[in-house]
């Protein structure tokens, strides 16, 4: 079995293709591909429906991701829904594959995560992907969709969807790269800026037309001449008047 087993590995490891291209985490701690089979290559790479090859942080010389340790290593136990679809030996030796290479590497908690978030972030795609019958139509729905393809690989008919892991949730987010910082960044909640709503004693409040654009502002009781809100009653006013009267008599 460990001899089928290795022999399995290395030889899909010289199927896998190198995506050359060095990949740019645009500030946050890990990024990376997601994977997704056509069914329309050669090989392992050839199956009636599109289906999802892996998740794969860029890493070393792939690109500048940081190998975000699980909290738990443990290989996977079973099988995944969106794996499913073949020889089940084989693909739990396939998942171990993918855990072992780049799931260990992905900030996730443990195998379980990495591959219930796969499938959960390759499903509508995959679902776009699924009514289409060529490569290109794949293509062309993918992009249509709105979703960012980093690489198409031509060779075994895969397309590479760039991806980024949040901080703060730990959930992985399909999004173009440029859009990493502030989809997946560490960014707090604006504090709210404070509102020049307010009327304040012998301070011009807010610009108004009527006593309707003041009533409900606080310290406004009403629409000025001056056409700025202000926080003096009419009763008020008229006191002064009278009081700048008797003063000039």
């Amino acid at each position: 079995m460990k001899a089928q087993l290795l022999t399995f590995v290395t030889f899909y490891s010289l199927l896998v293709p190198s995506i050359a291209q060095f990949f740019s985490c645009e500030g946050v701690p890990a990024c990376g591909v997601l994977a997704l089979e056509s069914g329309l290559g050669p090989g392992y790479y050839h199956h009636k429906t599109p289906s999802v090859h892996g998740l794969w942080p860029e890493t070393g010389s792939y690109g500048n991701s940081k190998c975000i340790a699980p909290k738990d290593p443990t290989d996977p136990d079973t099988v995944y829904g969106c794996y499913s679809d073949g020889n089940y030996s084989h693909q739990l030796d396939f998942e171990k594959h993918e855990w072992g290479k780049h799931g260990r590497c992905a900030g996730v908690r443990n195998a379980e995560d990495y591959f219930t978030q796969i499938c959960s972030i390759s499903k509508k795609p995959l679902e776009v992907m699924a009514t289409k019958s060529s490569f290109s139509e794949m293509h062309q729905a993918l992009l249509q969709a709105g979703y960012p393809i980093f690489k198409v690989d031509s060779e075994y008919s895969q397309f590479y969807l760039p991806a980024c892991l949040h901080q703060r949730t730990g959930k992985w987010i399909i999004a173009a790269e440029e859009s990493f910082p502030a989809i997946c960044g560490d960014h707090p909640s604006p504090s709210p800026k404070p509102s020049n709503e307010t009327c304040r004693p012998n301070q011009h409040g807010p610009r108004c037309r009527s006593d309707s654009d003041c009533v409900d502002l606080s310290g406004c009781v009403r629409c000025a001449h001056s056409g700025y809100c202000t926080s003096a009653p009419v009763s008020s006013l008229r006191q002064n008047q009278k009081q700048f009267s008797e003063a000039l008599e």
